[in-house]
């Protein structure tokens, strides 16, 4: 899809309020939305597999604290 000509001036916005013009767009897409996206069956399949995985493997696992902490202890 080609940039219609009057977004021209908001691509001359300095970085911070084009990150902020790109934010607050995402959000209103977000607001508007009902269902969530779709996502390809295999995609879906992979992660039915890998939380089924996880569902079954006993070993103990970590929070992303833990993680955190244990990778600043080195």
């Amino acid at each position: 899809m080609d940039r219609p000509p009057e977004f021209d001036s908001l691509f001359k916005l300095p970085a911070e309020q084009r990150r902020w013009l790109a934010q607050a767009l995402w959000d209103s897409v977000e607001e508007d939305e009902v269902a969530p996206l779709p996502i390809p069956q295999w995609q879906a399949d992979e992660l039915q597999r890998r939380y089924d995985k996880y569902l079954s493997d006993k070993s103990k696992t970590s929070t992303w604290e833990e993680v955190k902490r244990m990778t600043a202890e080195g």
